[in-house]
């Protein structure tokens, strides 16, 4: 499996599930949308996806947030535009994106767990979104490690 998620070539050579394809790139376009939102709409985005009222915040305070929150979206689109070429270029690295968002979405539930932000109103969503990422994340990765066989078709037939 450790061979699986770190080859030794990096090519288009993808071993899984073709549905773990489809569903990284689900997920990659989806947080490369999200990633926008942070860049470019970004007291909306705070104010009403994250529930955070910046008005109560200090001028100082509110600059803070919103720079970190900048911050924070050019990271998620470098890792997603990671991802695209992950999907384009590697796709024998499939299962160690998905398993580097998998840990990158855990901890940062585990960050907010431990460090909770006060949230005004009613959630934009009525689910988490964090945690169903994160199951889509993890079926994906079990996707990505499953043999197809198709794939084992190839391995007995190579000499």
């Amino acid at each position: 499996m450790l061979s699986r998620i770190f080859p030794k070539q990096l090519d288009n050579n993808f071993q899984g599930y073709k549905l773990a394809i489809w569903l990284l790139a689900s997920i990659v376009l989806l947080r490369l949308g999200m990633s926008y939102g942070a860049l470019f709409d970004t007291r909306h985005m705070i104010q009403t996806a994250d529930s955070i009222a910046l008005d109560t915040f200090g001028p100082g305070g509110a600059e803070a947030v919103v720079s970190i929150t900048k911050l924070l979206g050019l990271d998620h689109l470098m890792l997603n535009l990671l991802g695209m070429v992950v999907l384009i270029r590697w796709r024998a690295m499939i299962p160690f994106m998905y398993l580097l968002l998998v840990v990158e979405q855990i901890a940062r539930k585990a960050l907010m767990f431990a460090n909770p932000i006060a949230r005004t109103g009613v959630p934009y969503l009525p689910f988490d979104p964090n945690l169903v990422f994160i199951a889509a994340l993890l079926i994906g990765l079990a996707l990505s490690l499953g043999k197809t066989d198709n794939a084992m078709e190839k391995r007995d037939a190579s000499p």
